[in-house]
């Protein structure tokens, strides 16, 4: 399994269109299955996922998507993980959504998650921070609302990326950087 991640605006869905079709029928009936499935053998995941979403500054909606999001992302994983498929934004990208901003904080996720992410290939897609201004100030973004301005966002995104690619490669199968200059 590849998964293509980076910030929002890199072009993740540009680059990489032929991505695996996940139907949300297909998600409803996995969804009880797999949050089961966590809950029993995979406690620790669980529990991190529960203790950062209520850590984190945001609103209570926010907070319930971040998990529903999370819980998703482990049924595709469940789903395609023996499988030679693309997914975009899966397992990998909730450091971004956790805005994980320290090297401690991202090595503690990746400790976390490591038994499912070891066998998992990961594509970084990365753009300098003129050209992802550019275009989340044209398309805008789900999370933007959250931070004061579109510089904080990208600022905040923008470090996540940076520790990713300074910290992961230990974590997962193998990790690619690809730079979108388009």
């Amino acid at each position: 399994m590849i998964e293509i991640t980076g910030c929002p605006g890199t072009g993740k869905s540009t680059l990489f269109p032929d991505t695996a079709d996940i139907s949300n029928v297909f998600l409803f009936f996995c969804f009880p299955v797999v949050f089961l499935k966590l809950f029993i053998f995979h406690n620790l995941i669980f529990r991190y996922l529960f203790i950062n979403a209520l850590c984190l500054n945001r609103s209570f909606k926010y907070k319930l998507a971040f998990l529903y999001h999370s819980f998703r992302k482990f049924v595709v994983y469940f789903a395609y993980h023996n499988s030679d498929v693309v997914i975009d934004e899966g397992l990998s990208h909730i450091a971004f959504n956790l805005e994980l901003n320290s090297s401690d904080r991202i090595i503690n996720f990746f400790y976390t998650f490591r038994f499912f992410l070891k066998s998992t290939d990961i594509v970084i897609v990365t753009c300098n921070e003129d050209t992802l201004f550019n275009r989340i100030s044209q398309r805008g973004h789900k999370r933007l609302y959250t931070f004061k301005n579109l510089n904080m966002f990208i600022k905040c995104n923008k470090k996540v990326e940076s520790l990713l690619i300074q910290l992961i490669e230990p974590f997962v199968g193998s990790l690619r950087i690809v730079i979108n200059e388009k």
